[in-house]
């Protein structure tokens, strides 16, 4: 299981990290032009931290995974995916505009990211760890 697990760790940090790219990188870009002083500048921004934080929680989404689910089909793992991004992305874009002045955009994409990202983290993990 380890090597699956490692493997499921990296097909997860590097699909998230690209998706990340793409949803924060190019499709948001212009909103958060538009509430520039909720933002740290760029050379503020704690890049290394957040790359950091990709791949913890990658590896606890796959140590979960492969630990804890008995039944390690496509059909379970997408389920998973499914379900850990509804809880992560109500928790990091809901909960986050509940106190910060963002605009409702950024909190519904923040919303979907997680979504979207653990789906397909969830469909990486039935192919890796399929019995």
């Amino acid at each position: 299981m380890a090597t699956k697990v490692l493997l499921g760790s990296l097909a997860v940090f590097v699909t998230r990290s690209v998706l990340d790219f793409v949803i924060h990188g190019v499709i948001l870009v212009n909103v958060y032009a538009t509430s520039i002083d909720t933002w740290r500048p760029l050379p503020e921004m704690r890049l290394g931290l957040m790359y950091v934080t990709i791949v913890i929680t990658s590896i606890i989404f796959v140590y979960i995974y492969g630990a804890l689910v008995r039944e390690h089909t496509i059909s379970t793992a997408l389920k998973y995916g499914v379900l850990s991004g509804l809880a992560t992305g109500t928790a990091i874009g809901y909960g986050t505009y509940s106190v910060l002045p963002l605009p409702a955009a950024v909190a519904f994409a923040w919303f979907m990211g997680p979504l979207v990202e653990l789906t397909a983290g969830g469909c990486l993990l039935g192919l890796i760890f399929r019995e």
